[in-house]
């Protein structure tokens, strides 16, 4: 065969095998070139202890062997480009070692996301990463007459690239608690640990709360200066916290940030600290009993009982009780007790005065106690409901009269019982009469030491009715001044009786009349006979 048919011959062969390529038009001519892939870490370093992302860009600086600028990327682009990274000798764990870019132009470098997990025990030092990059690529073009003809070849380049696994400082914040009750303010406490291999200065800690339940004093976030530390060392950090009422008593999370100076002098962050804590129940108390005679009209005890339910012991504690009726009055409606640790219990006394103008109900109260918490704070607790039973008004006194008639223009002595009608002893009850005319009196007080409950005694009044008293029932008004149970001076509701004056007998002059009638005859028959007696002597 000459060397004309075996040159056709090849050239039938070659566009049969690689077929036609880029469309590039009639009467192009031949281009020929190839990619030149590499690839870098633009930032290769690492720390210890954490799970992240090492860039790696895949560059294409290609080499035209002939043909037009125009028609360069034709041969120069990548096609289908593969990365795949290993890392067998390093102390740190690739997640993901291969990824496809697709193509890789000239005008167009490429990055790809390598996941990194470095442990927190990882060596500081100096790792090779192994990169294999694959890929096809046209060689060549050319073109005869009409017909177009390419010819394809793939590529494998493998790179090492150095990564740094760095001396640094990191952080862990551990043994997070706080003294913070639901409702109140506390202290958030915590210990900060430099976990890495590096000295950090100018150290700083900000938390942040994720939840609305719980927030720093200062807003949301709060910052705490830490100052130097060395490698393994540990400082306690404290925070101003506040725990919102009706927050539930659960874990809740902070994270933290830690900005600080490395040993060359640049400022750094680890933003990933996080950690839980749980407030402090809410302090809580119950009312035991709550017990009382009150009644309408009167004054008398209400008596309570208190319990510290906890979870801690609360001082200067003051029970304060309102009433909902406003005809109740309290002369001390707050009562301070002693401290009182959890579980233990408090007796409160309160005077309640009822009006008289309350019907018999049960009246509904509220209770509530007010105390200094740990920080010496002074907290309320929640409102606790309870209930007051008054009684009807009734008479401390119940009055009746025997030898109660008196003769119109004598005096007589009226007998008046005094029975006590109360449950609660009475003493030095000052009996009072009050008359009007025709009647008198010239004795119209009496005293009665001591009445116990149930208890009668009889005073008397001498009651004088005037001549011309018409002959009928009057009344006779009487009251009385009181010491109750508790020392206190009471005055009694007034109290009327009859007394009923009888006309004197037809034809009778009073006694009183016919002795002043008497002594005036002696009188007038004394006067006569000195008369006489006197004339006989001037004779």
């Amino acid at each position: 065969m000459s060397r004309l048919a075996a040159l056709l011959a090849l050239t039938v062969v070659l566009s049969i095998a690689v077929g036609p390529g880029l469309a590039l038009g009639a009467d192009t001519g031949s281009i020929r070139g190839e990619p030149d892939l590499s690839v870098s870490a633009p930032a290769p370093t690492l720390a210890p202890g954490q799970a992240t992302e090492l860039t790696l860009q895949v560059r294409n600086d290609g080499d035209l062997q002939w043909g037009g600028p125009d028609q360069r990327a034709a041969v120069l682009t990548a096609r289908d480009v593969t990365v795949e990274a290993t890392a067998d000798d390093a102390p740190f764990d690739i997640e993901s070692e291969v990824f496809a870019l697709g193509s890789v132009s000239e005008e167009r470098p490429r990055e790809v996301q390598v996941a990194v997990t470095v442990p927190e025990d990882a060596e500081p030092g100096a790792y090779d990463l192994e990169v294999e990059l694959d890929y096809s690529h046209v060689a060549q073009y050319w073109s005869s007459n009409t017909t177009q003809y390419s010819q394809d070849h793939s590529h494998t380049v493998e790179e090492t690239i150095e990564v740094t696994v760095e001396e640094t400082a990191r952080f862990e914040l551990t043994n997070v608690t706080t003294d913070a009750q639901v409702g109140a303010d506390g202290t958030l406490t915590g210990t900060l640990t430099n976990v890495g291999s590096e000295q950090a200065t100018d150290t700083r800690l900000a938390l942040e709360s994720t939840s609305p339940g719980a927030s720093f004093v200062s807003g949301t976030g709060a910052e705490t200066y830490v100052g130097t530390l060395d490698p393994g060392a540990s400082k306690t950090v404290t925070y101003d916290l506040t725990v919102n009422p009706e927050t539930t008593v659960r874990e809740y999370a902070v994270d933290g940030t830690v900005r600080y100076t490395d040993s060359d002098g640049l400022v750094r962050a680890d933003p990933d600290l996080s950690a839980g804590f749980s407030p402090v129940p809410e302090q809580s108390f119950s009312v035991v009993n709550a017990t009382g005679d009150l009644q309408a009209g009167d004054e008398r005890s209400y008596v309570v009982e208190i319990r510290n339910d906890g979870p801690r012991t609360v001082r200067e504690p003051v029970v304060k009780l309102d009433f909902e009726n406003p005809n109740v009055y309290l002369d001390s409606p707050q009562q301070a007790v002693e401290a009182l640790k959890p579980g233990e219990t408090a007796t409160v006394s309160y005077a309640v005065d009822v009006s008289d103008s309350v019907s018999e109900s049960h009246q509904g109260v509220t209770l509530n106690v007010a105390y200094t918490d740990v920080r010496g704070d002074r907290q309320g607790s929640d409102p606790m409901p309870a209930t007051a039973t008054i009684a009807a008004e009734r008479d401390q006194f119940e009055v009746t009269v025997q030898n109660a008639t008196v003769e119109a223009g004598s005096t007589e002595t009226v007998e008046v019982t005094v029975h006590n009608a109360g449950d609660r002893p009475v003493s030095e009850i000052e009996a009072k009469a009050y008359l009007d005319p025709p009647l008198d009196s010239t004795d119209d007080e009496a005293m009665i030491p001591h009445l116990e409950p149930g208890e009668s005694e009889t005073i008397s009044y001498a009651v004088s009715a005037a001549d011309s008293a018409p002959a009928k029932t009057f009344g006779l008004a009487t009251d009385f001044q009181y010491l109750t149970q508790d020392g206190d001076t009471e005055l009694s509701r007034t109290h009327v009786v009859g007394v009923t004056v009888t006309a004197a007998p037809d034809g009778n002059l009073p006694d009183w009349l016919l002795g002043g009638l008497a002594g005036l005859g002696v009188i007038l028959v004394g006067a006569v006979w000195q008369r006489n007696w006197l004339a006989a002597q001037f004779r």
